[in-house]
C-alpha cells in the first residue's frame, strides 16, 4: 500500500541547505550593531513534488542563547521532513543577559524577526518548492512563546506546534491559528500550568486546539517526541 504523504513517514534521507541569509537587523546591545540572522532548510531528498507544505521552527534559550543549532530543532524538523514537510530552522535576535525584559515584554520582538523569515521564505517559494499559503509555525520555550505573538501578525498559520511554551497572560483573538501544545508536568522553567490556561483561552474562542500533557516530564521534553509525535501529526492533518 503506497504511504501517504504528511501522514506517515515516506521519505528515510533528509537534505539540509544551511546558513541562508534572511534578514540583517539592528541588534540589542547598545550599538546596535547589526545582526545577520539565518536559516537551514530541512526538506526530503530527492524529492520531486511541488507546493509543498511548509513548517517555520523557533528555537528556545530564554530569548539570551540558545541557535536553531541547539538540539531539539534540528530533530524536528528532520521529522517532519520525514513525512514530506519543508522546514525552515530559524535564528532571531538575542537579547543581553543583564538588559533583557520579561519573556512577555521579548516575545513581540521576536516575532517581528519571525515574520521576517516568512516573508523572505514566502518571497522564494518557488524556490524553495512550497506552497506560500501552507505554512505552519513551531516552536520550543521561548520560541514557542515568540510564536504566540508572531501568530498574531500572521493568524493564518495552517498550524502552531507550541512545546513546552506559554507565558502567563499569553491571549488570543476570535480567529487565531489551530495550536496543539505540548507540555510535562514537571517542567520547573515554564509552569505547565500556563499552557492549561492558554489551551482554555484557545478553546473560549472556539479555535481548534489540544494539550499533550507528559506526566513528570522536565522543560525540553525531546526524548518524549515518540508519545506525541503522532497525534500532532493527526492535528495537523485534522486543521488543513
Amino acid at each position: 500500500m503506497k504511504l501517504q504523504r504528511y501522514a506517515e513517514k515516506i521519505f528515510s534521507e533528509v537534505k539540509i541547505t544551511r546558513d541562508i541569509l534572511y534578514a540583517t537587523l539592528p541588534g540589542y546591545d547598545e550599538d546596535h550593531t547589526p545582526t545577520e540572522l539565518l536559516l537551514d532548510v530541512y526538506e526530503p531528498d530527492n524529492d520531486m513534488e511541488e507546493n509543498r507544505r511548509a513548517m517555520i521552527f523557533v528555537h528556545g534559550g530564554g530569548f539570551i542563547g540558545g541557535t536553531r543549532n541547539s538540539g531539539y530543532p534540528s530533530i524536528m524538523c528532520d521529522t517532519l521532513a520525514q513525512y514530506g514537510y519543508v522546514c525552515f530552522n530559524i535564528d532571531y535576535r538575542l537579547f543581553i543577559k543583564e538588559s533583557r525584559p520579561s519573556y512577555a515584554e521579548c516575545a513581540p520582538y521576536t516575532a517581528l524577526d519571525i515574520e521576517a523569515a516568512r516573508q523572505f521564505i514566502v518571497s522564494r517559494a518557488d524556490e524553495f518548492g512550497i506552497d506560500p499559503t501552507n505554512i505552519s509555525i513551531g516552536g520550543g520555550s521561548a520560541g514557542a512563546m515568540a510564536s504566540i505573538d508572531a501568530c498574531k501578525i500572521y493568524p493564518d498559520y495552517k498550524s502552531f506546534i507550541c512545546l513546552w511554551g506559554t507565558y502567563v497572560d499569553a491571549q488570543v483573538s476570535k480567529k487565531y491559528v489551530p495550536t496543539f501544545l505540548v507540555h510535562g508536568t514537571g517542567d520547573q522553567i515554564v509552569p505547565y500550568e500556563y499552557s492549561r490556561a492558554f489551551l482554555a483561552r484557545l478553546e473560549s474562542r472556539g479555535i481548534a486546539c489540544e494539550l499533550l500533557t507528559l506526566p513528570d516530564a522536565p522543560h525540553t521534553a525531546i526524548k518524549w517526541l515518540p508519545d506525541y509525535e503522532e497525534p500532532m501529526i493527526r492535528f495537523m492533518n485534522s486543521v488543513m
